[in-house]
């Protein structure tokens, strides 16, 4: 049981203090509109705890100084660091020395309930609790001091909230690009550095920014370095491996202050020293992901990395981390390390080889499990395509390019094959992973599966690039090999006869998909729907209109069946070119643009751009100008990349018709020269055929 309390006139002087000049120096915040809008409110209204959360130099005790001085002509407030605070003591006695009043208890109970009387006396008033964190663990107290001070706001800026009933929330993410640069210009300008506004050096800024987030902090220290180096220079210096580990490093760039906010690397030192064992162990074997990730990807990750019997689930870390605000969130529920965090967690992770082994492992098994599904679900082996959605897998070329970085040389070639398969069908093909894909048979009898999918891939990469021969060379040597799965031997079939009818023989190519139904039958699956589709596709080609119709309704009903309803829009979209062909381009219209749609919904780039060409090429011939162009210019650059060489050739090629028809000149040689380029990648004999 807890003394008394010594009476309220022995404590309580009759009137307040004045404000106690303990605040920073008030700055001009770029970027931060909406936020302060949001803080005048709640300081306006009285709210009665406000806590500001965002990662370390985001700005949030700028947010919050700024926001008080505002408010001083109305309202008395008062500044309390507690960044040196373990304890709730030792919370107590920092708030009570802002008044000059010693705390000469040893009893917690005992000083928080003076405190709370204190507080209560001074009315309508503001306290800031500064860099909170460190004695979050008994933000309890700072409810027990709302109740007994109703008039008094305390307005908290925390990396980690405080989950106190009423507690209104802000949270502070990175400067969009416009304010990032803004910010950049604005402090280089205060330091006197000279900044030129040409493209180049606007591009160098924006690229700058970007690479430290948008935070706030190291903007600002950046910026500091623009007495030396033009931003181009900084650019291209921080843009050099290792540069966020060398002297470059803004977040070795220092600053007076408050030792948190003299350099990025203090700032997260501080956040780094109040996470437990478990903690660190996961932020740092979390730096080995690259770009965002999902959080069943941070789970498998941490499972396999982090061995200690007793550690929290790592759910309950990542969790723990995105509360104290070292994750970013983002929109598509994914999470992000800030690049300075990152790079902080690395160094940490470099210091412990054996967890350092252990992650890269763990991380390159989980990206070689999504590379071996994804390769398999692009040559329709796995029966749900969108197991393998690109959109999805192509989030992950940097940790795949890692891994394969990790796993090549092993004496198991399998992980070094699925990720140089995965690697192809994303194409973005570099030297290393090219290596593997060319000698892929090499290790048939090792790794034949891994193989054989080699193979496919590079087989993808010969048709996509119109070096026929060479594809179906490649398709008959997975189709000879008789001891592969029924399968991977059908799919070679099957991919043998998309070479063949893109080297213009739809005959011989309808004969290969015959071989696909001999060998599989017409189960429910991807592979043997997708061949019925490409049967109908040749029956177009052939004019054989009857049976095009036909087999493209068979494709639509099998895809439906399996639930695949974006792979069912082949056969309309199929169909739509048979029409066109036909004449009949409102029917022909009508298939297509749903099909389109349905691709675009399944994040499928390589089909909506390919049937976007067709669409585009169907408009002009309407003579819809306007809408061709839109649905040219509506292939991104992504898109663009995955077509095959003939679709690039059909692009740039209708396109130059389009710029004719209307009479741009420049456009339509623009045009034509992409035409040209796109015909020189072709195989000769087809270059001679379009020609």
């Amino acid at each position: 049981m807890s003394r008394p309390a010594p009476p309220r006139s022995r404590l309580i002087p009759l009137r307040p203090l004045p404000r106690m000049a303990r605040f920073p120096r008030a700055r001009a915040l770029v970027g931060r509109a909406e936020a302060s809008v949001r803080l005048d409110r709640a300081l306006h209204d009285g709210v009665a705890i406000v806590s500001i959360l965002g990662p370390p130099g985001v700005g949030k005790t700028a947010l919050a100084v700024s926001a008080v001085e505002r408010l001083s002509p109305r309202k008395p407030a008062w500044f309390c660091d507690l960044a040196a605070q373990r304890t709730e003591l030792g919370l107590v006695v920092e708030v009570m020395a802002l008044f000059g009043q010693p705390i000469v208890t040893n009893d917690v109970r005992v000083a928080a309930e003076l405190a709370g009387q204190w507080l209560a006396s001074l009315g309508p008033a503001i306290v800031v609790l500064d860099s909170f964190e460190p004695v979050a663990a008994f933000a309890a107290v700072l409810a027990e001091w709302a109740d007994v001070a109703p008039s008094l706001t305390l307005l908290v800026t925390s990396r980690e909230r405080l989950a106190l009933d009423g507690e209104q929330v802000i949270e502070l993410a990175p400067l969009d690009d416009d304010a990032a640069v803004q910010l950049f210009r604005e402090r280089a300008g205060e330091l006197g550095a000279r900044v030129s506004d040409d493209d180049a050096e606007r591009g160098a800024i924006l690229e700058i920014v970007r690479s430290v987030d948008g935070l706030p902090l190291a903007i600002e220290l950046a910026a500091a370095r623009a007495r030396l180096l033009s931003p181009s220079q900084l650019a291209a210096r921080l843009r050099e491996p290792g540069a966020r580990r060398g002297d470059d490093d803004v977040l070795l760039v220092t600053r007076r202050g408050p030792a948190r906010h003299r350099s990025l690397a203090d700032a997260i030192a501080s956040s780094w020293a109040l996470l437990d064992a478990s903690e660190r162990a996961a932020l740092a074997s979390l730096s080995v992901l690259e770009g965002s990730f999902a959080v069943p990807t941070a789970e498998a990750i941490l499972e396999r990395a982090l061995v200690e019997s007793s550690r929290p689930a790592p759910l309950a870390l990542l969790g723990a981390l995105r509360e104290k605000s070292l994750l970013h969130a983002e929109a598509d529920d994914r999470l992000r390390l800030y690049a300075s965090i990152r790079a902080f967690a690395a160094q940490a992770l470099a210091s412990d080889p054996a967890q350092e082994a252990r992650t890269r492992t763990a991380h390159a098994a989980h990206f070689t499990e999504i590379a071996a599904r994804f390769a398999r679900s692009r040559l329709l082996l796995s029966n749900v395509a969108r197991v393998g959605s690109h959109a999805d897998v192509s989030r992950h070329v940097l940790d795949l390019e890692a891994a394969l970085h990790h796993v090549e040389g092993a004496s198991d070639p399998a992980p070094s094959l699925s990720l140089a398969s995965a690697l192809a069908f994303l194409g973005v093909l570099d030297d290393r992973s090219r290596s593997l894909l060319e000698h892929a048979d090499r290790d048939l009898e090792r790794a034949a599966e891994a193989s054989a999918v080699a193979l496919l891939a590079r087989h993808y990469l010969a048709t996509a690039s119109g070096r026929h021969d060479e594809a179906i060379a490649l398709a008959q040597k997975v189709i000879a090999h008789a001891e592969l799965p029924a399968e991977l031997r059908a799919t070679a079939w099957q991919r043998h006869g998309i070479a063949r009818r893109a080297e213009g023989d739809p005959e011989v190519a309808l004969r290969a998909h015959q071989e696909v139904r001999a060998i599989l039958g017409e189960p429910a699956t991807t592979l043997s729907a997708v061949n019925v589709a490409c049967t109908g596709r040749l029956m177009v080609d052939l004019r054989r209109d009857d049976e095009a119709r036909a087999w493209n309704d068979r494709a639509r009903a099998l895809c439906d069946a399996i639930g695949e309803p974006w792979l069912a829009e082949l056969g309309p979209a199929n169909l739509a070119q048979l029409e066109q062909e036909r004449g009949d381009l409102d029917r022909a219209e009508a298939l297509l643009a749903p099909a389109i749609a349905r691709f675009r919904a399944a994040r499928e780039p390589l089909y909506e751009a390919v049937y976007a060409v067709v669409a585009g090429g169907l408009y002009l011939e309407r003579g819809d100008l306007d809408l061709a162009a839109r649905w040219f210019r509506s292939i991104d650059g992504g898109g663009r990349a995955l077509l095959p060489a003939v679709s690039r050739v059909l692009l740039h090629g209708t396109w130059a018709v389009l710029e004719a028809v209307r009479g741009e000149a420049i456009a339509r040689a623009e045009q034509l020269e992409l035409a040209r380029r796109s015909l020189a990648a072709r195989h000769g004999r087809l270059a001679a055929s379009i020609v």
